[in-house]
C-alpha cells in the first residue's frame, strides 16, 4: 500500500470517528465535510458530481440527506425494480405503497403519504404523483438498506434547515432555482429518458401510448410540468425494467 493511500484512508478513518461520536458532521472543518461527502459517494458507487447528497440540519445537527440523482443511481446500480402496490384515500391523506424487487428475489415496501385535503386539478395531480414518487425513493434506499432521509421527506420536518453542496457550505445561501429554470431542466429530464427509451428500441407510437395512458396526453409539448414528472418515474422504470430483461437473458 503506498504512503498516499494509507494516509488517505487513515483520514477518512480520524473523520468517520468524529461523525460517529459526535453525530453532527458540522462538527467538522468544510474540508473534512467535502472529504466525507466524496468518500460516502465512493463507498456507495455514486458520482459525487452529480450532488446526490444534500447537507440538512435536523434537531441542531448537520447530516446528509438523499436526493432523486441519488436513488436514481442506487435504483440502476443494484436493478432495483419497482411496483406499485396499492394506492389509498384515508380521508384527507392519499397513500401509495411501493415494492421493490432486486434481481436476487429480494423485496420491500415502502408508503408515501401527501395530505390533500381541498386540493383540486392540477395541485391534487401533483400531490398524488408526488406521493408514489415518495414511496419509489423511500423504497429504494429501504432495499438498499440506507438510513438517509430522501429530499421528499424534508418539507414535513418542523424546523429542518437545508443547505448548500458542501463545498459552499459556509459560503452563500443555497440558490433555488426560479420556475422557468425548474421546468428546463425538467424538459431536458424527460427528453433525456425518451432518447434513452428510443435507444432501448422502444418506438415513438409505443412511447406516446404510455404517456397517454399515464397522464392522459399523447404529446410531449402539451404536457404540464406535474405530468412531465409522472412521466419521467414512469420511463425510468420503464428503462430499467427493460435493461433488467436483457441481462437476465444472457
Amino acid at each position: 500500500m503506498s504512503t498516499a493511500l494509507a494516509k488517505e484512508e487513515t483520514d477518512y478513518a480520524a473523520i468517520l470517528e468524529r461523525v460517529v461520536v459526535a453525530g453532527d458532521l458540522s462538527k467538522l472543518s468544510a474540508a473534512e465535510r467535502v472529504n466525507y461527502y466524496t468518500a460516502t459517494c465512493k463507498a456507495l458507487g455514486l458520482n459525487p458530481l452529480s450532488q446526490p447528497f444534500q447537507y440538512i440540519t435536523l434537531n441542531g445537527k448537520l447530516t446528509l440527506y438523499a436526493r432523486k440523482d441519488a436513488t436514481d443511481q442506487l435504483r440502476k446500480m443494484h436493478n432495483v425494480s419497482i411496483s406499485i402496490v396499492s394506492r389509498e384515500h384515508i380521508s384527507d391523506v392519499y397513500i401509495v405503497t411501493a415494492r421493490a424487487t432486486t434481481p436476487e428475489g429480494r423485496t420491500d415496501e415502502s408508503i408515501g403519504a401527501v395530505s390533500i385535503g381541498n386540493l383540486k386539478g392540477d395541485l391534487l395531480c401533483n400531490a398524488i404523483m408526488k406521493a408514489e414518487s415518495k414511496s419509489k425513493r423511500r423504497v429504494t434506499l429501504s432495499i438498499c438498506g440506507l438510513g438517509f432521509i430522501d429530499e421528499s421527506e424534508i418539507e414535513t420536518i418542523p424546523d429542518a434547515v437545508m443547505h448548500d453542496e458542501p463545498q459552499q457550505l459556509e459560503a452563500e445561501p443555497e440558490r433555488k432555482p426560479n420556475g422557468r429554470e425548474h421546468l428546463i431542466q425538467t424538459v431536458s429530464e424527460l427528453d433525456k429518458l425518451i432518447r434513452e427509451l428510443r435507444s432501448l428500441g422502444i418506438s415513438n407510437a409505443d412511447i406516446q401510448a404510455r404517456m397517454k395512458d399515464l397522464v392522459g396526453v399523447d404529446k410531449r409539448a402539451d404536457l404540464n410540468e406535474g405530468q412531465m414528472v409522472a412521466c419521467i418515474e414512469e420511463f425510468e422504470d420503464w428503462a430499467a425494467r427493460i435493461e433488467l430483461d436483457r441481462k437476465e437473458r444472457k
